[in-house]
């Protein structure tokens, strides 16, 4: 464990110094198939904490909420636990399996999209099991907000927030984003593809009459279990389910999860202004966004911090 403290400590008085101290302790847990790693941080009180599980996007996104191995660098769910600590809010993030710290024994080919919301439980039981916390919350961004729609439908929390979570089945978002790239004999081809893994019947990559780049990125044989364990849920029926208090919230800058995803999740979703995907200030301009996803210092949107505290903390 070590203890962090802010620049400003040295200007500040010994009641006010308590307020803006927290700690950060490694998390290790073991699970089927895999250990699960991450960071607690933790604003010390002499009183029980609300805690929040981060749970990431989609791809290789870290802990941290970068991309590993590209420019992708915004540290948004580092950047998001700090100030939430200040808020008097204590978070986990972790890496899940297979990305970053976290290790699993399954080949690429045996990873289902449940393994992933199934670890999402066992964290939220490790929390609940803390004397520390009062009560437990989930924040899920983008892919993680289906996850812990999915992790929340197991273990009982007070809340649930979906962060700039898809309002639909991934097959049709995915649809939606090839759409443009494609030429009109591909597009159907990738229909006929997705179609299959919707119904739950893989396509031999052999089969697939698309460019060999995008099948292996995409369609590639190993990886077609998995998207079909994905395409099976409805984000818009999956929150419906949810017995716990729900928020919605969402950028209006997003140039991935537009608006009107976040009203398939709640008819009267929280819209942050100016707020982008990694939860940056931006534009919709080309310049201003790609310094929201390659900043590391530029700091989460207020709006956002403010909006999780008043959820957290009624």
């Amino acid at each position: 464990m070590r203890t962090i403290l802010l620049p400003i400590l040295a200007l500040l008085s010994l009641s006010a110094l308590a307020e803006v101290i927290y700690t950060l302790e490694p998390i290790s847990l073991e699970v089927t198939d895999a250990t699960l790693k991450g960071k607690l941080t933790v604003p010390p009180r002499p009183y029980a904490v609300p805690v929040a599980l981060i749970i990431a996007g989609s791809g290789p996104t870290d802990q941290d909420g970068n991309s590993l191995g590209s420019a992708i660098q915004p540290n948004s769910y580092k950047l998001l636990s700090e100030a939430l600590a200040l808020k008097g809010i204590a978070t986990l993030r972790y890496d899940k399996r297979g990305i970053g710290s976290s290790q699993t024994t399954l080949s690429e080919s045996q990873l289902r999209f449940t393994d992933f919301a199934n670890d999402a439980a066992a964290l939220l039981e490790l929390l609940k099991k803390d004397p520390r916390f009062s009560d437990v919350y989930i924040i899920g961004h983008s892919e993680g907000s289906l996850l812990g729609m999915l992790a929340a439908q197991q273990v009982s929390v007070t809340g649930y927030i979906s962060l700039a979570g898809p309002g639909r089945p991934a097959d049709q978002i995915l649809l939606e984003q090839l759409t443009p790239q494609l030429t009109p004999a591909m597009l159907l081809e990738a229909k006929r593809v997705l179609s299959s893994l919707k119904a739950g019947r893989p396509v031999p990559a052999a089969d697939i009459k698309l460019p060999a780049a995008l099948i292996n990125v995409l369609f590639r044989d190993s990886v077609q279990p998995y998207l079909i364990s994905w395409f099976k849920y409805d984000p818009s029926a999956e929150i419906r389910k949810l017995e716990c208090r729900v928020a919605v919230l969402q950028g209006t800058t997003d140039i991935q999860v537009g608006v009107n995803e976040a009203k398939l999740l709640a008819p009267n979703p929280t819209l942050l202004e100016g707020m982008n995907h990694v939860l940056k200030i931006a534009t919709l301009e080309p310049a201003s966004q790609q310094t929201a996803y390659t900043d590391p210092k530029l700091p989460v949107a207020p709006s956002l911090i403010d909006a999780i505290a008043a959820f957290m903390q009624p």
